[in-house]
């Protein structure tokens, strides 16, 4: 499986968002893209007000900064698919 590109944003970020602050922050696993005065955390990572997947990054210390909607949600989109669509298992024999 190849690296997914996303991950250093959404892994051990806490410390990125900054509390009681407006904070733009978007979800990879349900591609919102919101602003949070605060979050819940989980594992030393952030965690999405909706769905609630600790795949949150702060868009101002992500690729996401200085993309425009269509963009953002493009690259969204993308890393959504490359980590969380199901890969076909391989064909296995049975005896």
């Amino acid at each position: 499986m190849s690296k997914l590109e996303y991950m250093p944003y959404v892994t051990n970020n806490v410390n990125q968002f900054v509390p009681n602050k407006l904070n733009v922050v978007a979800c990879v696993y349900c591609r919102r893209v919101y602003t949070a005065y605060t979050l819940s955390k989980m594992h030393n990572c952030l965690v999405c007000k909706y769905c609630p997947v600790d795949a949150v990054m702060v868009v101002d210390n992500s690729p996401l900064r200085g993309l425009s909607e269509p963009e953002q949600q493009a690259l969204l989109d993308k890393w959504h698919i490359d980590g969380f669509t199901p890969t076909p298992h391989e064909k296995t024999t049975t005896p």
